[in-house]
C-alpha cells in the first residue's frame, strides 16, 4: 500500500507535485491523476502544460506486462529509467509478424520520442 499525501493547498505547489503524484499512481495500480489543472498560470518556459500530460500503464505488446507510457499533447512515449536509474522517454512502435497463421507483436524501443 502507498501512502500519498493530502494534496497541497497553494496553487504553486501544484505544478511540482504533478509529476510526482502521477508516477507514484501509475505505478502503484495503473490509475493516472490527469487534467487536475483547469487554468494554466505562471507555467514557465520550456514546461510542460499539466492538464495536457498524462501517464498510465498499457500492455502495449500483449505480452501480459504492462508499460509505462506518458503521453503529452497527444504524443505517446515510453516512460523509462535509464541505466543510472533517470527518467527518460522513449520512442516506440509494435512489430507485428504473422507466421503460420500465428499473429504476434513485439515492441520495439527507439532511440527518441518524436
Amino acid at each position: 500500500m502507498i501512502d500519498i499525501p493530502a494534496i497541497p493547498t497553494s496553487k504553486s505547489s501544484y505544478s511540482g507535485l504533478l509529476l510526482w503524484y502521477s508516477l507514484i499512481l501509475s505505478l502503484g495500480g495503473g490509475i493516472v491523476l490527469v487534467n487536475y489543472f483547469s487554468g494554466q498560470s505562471n507555467i514557465s518556459k520550456g514546461y510542460i502544460i499539466p492538464k495536457e500530460f498524462s501517464i498510465r500503464t498499457e500492455d502495449l505488446d500483449g505480452d501480459g506486462k504492462k508499460e509505462t507510457v506518458a503521453t503529452y499533447n497527444g504524443r505517446k512515449c515510453l516512460f523509462m529509467e535509464d541505466e543510472n536509474g533517470n527518467p527518460v522517454t522513449r520512442g516506440y512502435r509494435i512489430v507485428t509478424e504473422f507466421e503460420k497463421g500465428k499473429t504476434t507483436s513485439k515492441l520495439e524501443i527507439l532511440a527518441e520520442c518524436k
